[in-house]
């Protein structure tokens, strides 16, 4: 843990626990690596400045050390493009402050993962065609492809911020990010 995230110490939880969805009861994830509750950061930075926690959106998850820096966003349910749009980039303020950095810095080290149930946010047709037709060997390919090509399928207009605020942008089902996790997660 870097020195800029000493005083947020009592914020490291689970993955599993920043994943839940109070409104259902549910987790999004059974993940157990080590991660910082972003929410928890807001609400104790904004409490050092006397002012309510309220006042801006946060992203649920930041991962930080030597090799991730990620800021990770959890939706269960419904939601719109801005409300995502609105977490990063308030999250981004509040992250830029708290370790002393600037965007210019966050598009070559810090990624974004939005995680969302794919039951609620299933994809459109124009999405579908832009993988491959439904098949099971050619999912498979396009699959294998588009990884070789390191050019997933990005939903809901967050391609744009790769580049521009984060180094990579992703956004997985549960199941994706659970495979995600066991992939190139370390805790």
């Amino acid at each position: 843990m870097t020195d800029y995230f000493v005083k947020y110490v009592d914020c490291l939880k689970s993955l599993k626990e920043t994943s839940k969805d109070t409104a259902n009861q549910e987790y999004m994830t059974n993940c157990e690596g080590i991660v910082f509750d972003f929410d928890s950061i807001k609400q104790e930075y904004t409490k050092c400045l006397s002012t309510s926690y309220t006042v801006c959106k946060s992203c649920d998850a930041l991962k930080w050390d030597d090799k991730h820096k990620i800021l990770i966003e959890f939706k269960n349910g419904n939601f719109n493009n801005k409300e995502i749009k609105d977490k990063i980039q308030a999250s981004l303020l509040l992250l830029c402050d708290i370790v002393n950095t600037n965007i210019s810095k966050t598009r070559e080290e810090l990624d974004f993962i939005l995680v969302y149930d794919k039951d609620v946010k299933p994809l459109t047709n124009d999405e579908k065609e832009l993988l491959v037709q439904e098949s099971s060997s050619r999912v498979e390919i396009g699959g294998i492809l588009g990884k070789l090509a390191h050019t997933p399928l990005v939903r809901f207009d967050l391609e744009k911020y790769k580049g521009f605020y984060f180094k990579h942008v992703l956004t997985l089902t549960g199941e994706e990010f659970e495979s995600w996790v066991e992939a190139s997660f370390v805790s």
